[in-house]
């Protein structure tokens, strides 16, 4: 029996004491396992290279290739910048020398348009002298229309027959008329014809006993009875100081210019007629 019970006291010992063996064990399995992963990690450490710091010298070295490769960057933005600039305005100079030439050619050939034109159709004489006070003064700027209809009381821009001196007087006989001056008033084939434009300097000059027309028939100053075909007679508004029909004789059609249908200089007194 004691055998029997000592036995079993053995085995509880060793039972025992195998029980607090295996913890330690497993201690020695963790701190092993730790200590593999450890190395391993060093390893590991060791394969990477380790960057080298710069040293002192070293590093100012870096500083300045960084500084030189940005200034050296904003220097080629600077030059691209300005060459882009540049570019611009060589572009803008060009459309400049293009729209200046454009202008330049159509104001010539406007010019040349006008003159042409004007050679044809218009003419832009001088008033010379005070022939045609009232209703002209000298100096004055006209526009001629070569085209416009002769009518009577029209101003028209002729050649003075035998000078060739160019003048401006009025309409006063038609082909075909006969005409004569009596007491300061116009009659046209024996009928009255009012010279309306007349009317403020007859007035004037009639209270104090004169006339702007002396009286004149048309055989005393051309010497025939009737203005022919293709002739015209023309008087001065000026009459006691103008020289017209009644000293130089009848104008030829073909002589006759064109007809005044606007003063256009001085601004002031620009009227049609």
């Amino acid at each position: 029996m004691k055998k029997t019970i000592n036995t079993k006291k053995k085995e509880l010992v060793q039972q025992e004491t195998k029980r607090a063996v295996k913890p330690k064990k497993q201690k020695i399995n963790t701190i092993a396992s730790a200590n593999k992963r450890h190395r391993k990690s060093i390893k590991k450490k060791q394969q990477i290279p380790k960057k080298k710091r710069p040293s002192q010298g070293e590093g100012d070295g870096f500083d300045k290739k960084r500084r030189k490769s940005s200034s050296s960057y904003s220097i080629k933005n600077k030059t691209k910048n300005k060459r882009k600039k540049g570019s611009v305005k060589k572009a803008q100079r060009k459309r400049l020398k293009q729209t200046s030439k454009e202008i330049v050619f159509t104001i010539i050939i406007t010019l040349l348009i006008v003159s042409v034109a004007s050679y044809f159709t218009v003419r832009l004489p001088k008033m010379e002298g005070y022939a045609m006070t009232k209703a002209l003064n000298d100096k004055d700027r006209l526009l001629v229309n070569k085209w416009g209809e002769i009518k009577r009381f029209k101003l028209i821009y002729f050649k003075v027959p035998q000078t060739n001196q160019k003048s401006i007087r009025r309409v006063i006989g038609l082909p075909g008329e006969e005409l004569y001056y009596k007491n300061d008033e116009l009659y046209i084939n024996n009928k009255l014809t009012p010279e309306r434009f007349l009317e403020e300097s007859i007035a004037e000059v009639k209270s104090a006993g004169f006339l702007v027309t002396q009286d004149f028939t048309l055989k005393q100053t051309v010497d025939v009875s009737k203005v022919p075909q293709g002739k015209y007679f023309v008087l001065g508004d000026n009459r006691q100081f103008a020289s017209d029909s009644r000293n130089y004789g009848l104008i030829d059609e073909k002589d006759i210019i064109g007809v005044v249908e606007l003063r256009y200089f001085p601004f002031h007194t620009a009227t049609g007629f």
